[in-house]
């Protein structure tokens, strides 16, 4: 497994390595194999890339691609084996929301790049059955990982 984090963003300070180290225990938890490219962005790159991809003119938190078919991911794999693929994360979206989920905004943003991590493995959100599947998993992997509080 093989982690990869481009910060290309300037508003959140963040610790590329706690990061990289937080995701690679999830990776490992979770059994996955392959490359995952981590790329951190602005609202404003987020919304292009939102409008670009989802046809939606407005920004999002996290949005996950497979490099080998060039698509967007949203349910659509359920793999583990042989991930490549690139979390585009929202890290001025991390910075406002933080506050009031109770979070850093490490822990917000960590919390996207996992929600694009089961994006990957074929996780989704669009139904409000996938959503509470997607959000118990999502939660159990933060609470261990940062295992000291709750978190959404």
């Amino acid at each position: 497994m093989k982690i990869e984090i481009a910060n290309r963003q300037k508003k959140l300070k963040i610790n590329l390595s706690r990061l990289r180290s937080l995701l690679l225990r999830v990776a490992r938890r979770e059994k996955f194999k392959g490359n995952i490219s981590i790329a951190l962005v602005s609202d404003s790159e987020m919304r292009r890339l939102n409008r670009r991809f989802l046809k939606k003119h407005s920004s999002t938190d996290v949005l996950s691609f497979d490099l080998r078919t060039k698509r967007l991911l949203r349910g659509r794999k359920a793999v583990r084996e042989d991930i490549d693929c690139e979390i585009v994360v929202n890290s001025e979206m991390a910075l406002r929301s933080a506050n009031r989920y109770g979070l850093t905004p490490f822990e917000e943003l960590a919390l996207y790049c996992i929600h694009g991590m089961l994006h990957v493995t074929g996780y989704d959100d669009r139904t409000e059955k996938e959503q509470k599947r997607m959000g118990a998993k999502q939660k159990s992997l933060i609470n261990r990982i940062f295992a000291c509080r709750r978190h959404r």
